[in-house]
């Protein structure tokens, strides 16, 4: 029971991985073709982790605000307790996109050994500590342990693999993602409190409200604080698919 409830959250928790991995069989080639400008294979690097990084907060977001609710309508109450592991994975779901981001930039540039020393210390730390955390634990939630492993080897697990990529590069990247947390933060606080408002409404009423809430104050944070860069090639896109523009016509990239 344990491990299909586990089993059950990780693969919902992270199901956005499922687009890092199709962006990544993308992105190994393109890094590998700028692998001695290490100035441009940063930038680039930071424009792939802004579209992943946003992907994963608003799942982060969503599943904060309305997974309770759901998971009664769909999948009943007996899925409940896996709750907490469910939103532990996704808490490390922006950890687990920037390693893998960030890893597959290394190997396309050569530095297989900064990759897999990340890989190693995490698994090396993962696995002890799951099984001392699950001994730990009142038996009823003990399998929590192990989401709590993997969130805190994926936190140990991003520096690791940042440093690859030079000096100041962690403290660079991080400094210039960080406008990505006020989202999530606005956006599950909204959620929550229309959920609080809402919570004499039927089910469906009630978590359909907090969602709307939650992404509606997600959208408006992220957009009041992203850099103008990231704002001009959104706006960009969107004008391109309003004139049906060919996907072989170039596009003007204000991004620095």
């Amino acid at each position: 029971g344990a491990v299909g409830d586990l089993t059950w959250a990780a693969s919902n928790g992270r199901k956005p991985l499922l687009v890092t991995g199709s962006g990544m069989r993308v992105a190994f080639p393109h890094f590998s073709r700028i692998q001695d400008v290490l100035a441009e294979l940063e930038r680039i690097v930071m424009r792939y982790l802004s579209g992943m990084l946003l992907l994963s907060t608003l799942w982060l977001t969503l599943i904060v605000v309305m997974c309770p609710g759901v998971v009664q309508l769909i999948y009943t109450s007996k899925w409940v307790p896996a709750v907490p592991a469910l939103m532990l994975y996704a808490v490390s779901l922006s950890l687990d996109m920037m390693a893998w981001v960030v890893a597959v930039s290394l190997n396309g540039i050569g530095r297989l050994r900064t990759s897999t020393f990340m890989i190693v210390c995490r698994t090396l730390l993962n696995i002890p500590m799951a099984i001392f955390l699950v001994y730990r634990m009142p038996q009823a939630t003990a399998f929590n342990g192990v989401a709590i492993a993997y969130l805190i080897s994926s936190v140990i697990a991003v520096p690791l693999v940042l440093r690859g990529l030079g000096p100041g590069a962690t403290t660079r990247i991080l400094l210039g993602l960080r406008w990505l947390l006020l989202g999530p933060a606005v956006g599950i606080g909204l959620g929550l409190s229309a959920s609080w408002l809402t919570a004499a409404l039927p089910l469906l009423v009630h978590v359909f409200i907090a969602g709307l809430a939650g992404m509606a104050g997600f959208g408006i944070a992220v957009w009041m604080i992203a850099p103008p860069w990231w704002k001009q090639r959104l706006l960009a896109r969107f004008a391109a698919l309003r004139r049906l523009r060919s996907p072989l016509q170039p596009v003007n990239d204000p991004s620095p």
